[in-house]
């Protein structure tokens, strides 16, 4: 986008001068000249928006690496080897994909993260399937966006669950759940098979598999569920509405023990709302960020 604003800008430039340069008038020449001065004005804001733009993509990636790095060093030891290289970067890119589900061919993108923490590395790419970190994605949405996602993958965003589940389809896959609280406390839940049923099934969250990690279990309780939004109710329970009530789309079973794509709440909610792991802080505790990662399971 830099990039495509400073040609346009050059062009702009250049038509500037030429135009200067072949008027011979006093008059043209001072109409010129302001043309000249109010384009150099909009280059300098211009060139601010770009440097802004650069620095918050650089606090982005900095906070992606500090939040990784910190869960890795808690991360139990079946699950890491020892590093072939001395770094401690997250390397994050995207990836063109294609599967087949119920007849068509999906073609998607999505954002991997590939991890090498010091003396310690997650085999394989963790495939990002959620992520929240600011509010500036809104998660209350209707059932077509969570089935087929939505937000940017360099920002907030859902994958989708119809991706998801073509990913999951294939083969075994494990699920990561990386929290931050408002004070900056990270901590992690893992899960060693995770499996979602299909769309006529509601993406039911048929498997979890073993949980280990340090932010307690609070997806167990889900499990068989149906996916529930404003707009397709699932969540089993008859006097009330879950993703109504809590503003937002999940598991739900009357209503939630976890529910991470609830309302962002930039401090300390009043009420039961927000992006809440109850096993980590409580049903009044909403998150600072969370992310939600799958990859290829790992024996």
């Amino acid at each position: 986008m830099a990039c495509g604003r400073l040609c346009i800008l050059a062009m702009l430039t250049c038509s500037v001068v030429v135009a200067v340069c072949s008027q011979s008038d006093q008059r043209s020449d001072d109409i010129s000249g302001l043309y000249l001065e109010l384009l150099l004005t909009h280059i300098s804001d211009i060139k601010h928006e770009v440097q802004q733009e650069l620095q918050e993509f650089r606090e982005l990636a900095n906070t992606i690496k500090t939040d990784v790095n910190r869960i890795l060093q808690q991360m139990p030891g079946r699950i890491r080897q020892p590093s072939q290289q001395p770094t401690s970067e997250v390397n994050a890119n995207t990836t063109e994909r294609f599967r087949t589900l119920e007849g068509e061919m999906l073609h998607f993108r999505t954002k991997m993260v590939r991890l090498s923490p010091p003396n310690l590395q997650l085999h394989g790419e963790w495939i990002v399937i959620q992520h929240r970190y600011d509010g500036s994605e809104t998660f209350y949405r209707p059932w077509a966006d969570y089935r087929n996602g939505f937000g940017a993958l360099e920002g907030e965003h859902w994958l989708g669950l119809a991706k998801i589940h073509a990913i999951l389809a294939t083969e075994r896959h494990e699920l990561l759940v990386v929290l931050v609280s408002i004070e900056g406390e990270t901590v992690y839940a893992h899960y060693d098979n995770f499996q979602l049923g299909d769309e006529p099934e509601g993406y039911a969250l048929k498997t979890l598999g073993k949980y280990d990690g340090t932010a307690g279990d609070s997806l167990e309780s889900h499990k068989d569920q149906k996916f529930s939004t404003y707009d397709r109710d699932n969540d089993g329970w008859a006097s009330s509405h879950c993703a109504e009530k809590f503003r937002g789309a999940w598991w739900f079973k009357s209503c939630y023990h976890s529910h991470l794509n609830g309302e962002y709440m930039r401090e300390r909610p009043k009420k039961q709302k927000g992006l809440v792991w109850q096993s980590f802080g409580g049903p009044f505790n909403s998150l600072k960020s969370t992310t939600m990662l799958i990859r290829r399971y790992v024996d």
